[in-house]
């Protein structure tokens, strides 16, 4: 499959089998920190967060709306937070 009709303004790439990969734009942002306990995710769009124990178990699964959110989880620990475009380690 060739990637065509690449522009700036577009942010995305087309196929010529018409499939619309779309990509981050500079204003998409996800920052992901924790504090007294609870983790929180400050996002500038909607995303499905999943959270995994450090075992790689499935702990929580989440949709974060735009803005700052609150996960507040039954016992501390290391755990991954993937919010799609990317994986962090935070530890409770």
């Amino acid at each position: 499959m060739m990637l065509s009709n690449m522009t700036a303004s577009s942010a995305c790439f087309t196929s010529e089998d018409s499939d619309t990969i779309e990509l981050p734009t500079a204003t998409d942002r996800i920052d992901i920190f924790t504090s007294n306990g609870c983790i929180y995710i400050n996002t500038t769009k909607t995303i499905i967060v999943k959270i995994y124990s450090i075992l790689g178990n499935l702990v929580i699964e989440k949709k974060i709306s735009a803005g700052t959110s609150q996960i507040q989880l039954k016992s501390r620990g290391i755990y991954l937070v993937n919010t799609g475009e990317r994986i962090q380690r935070v530890t409770l």
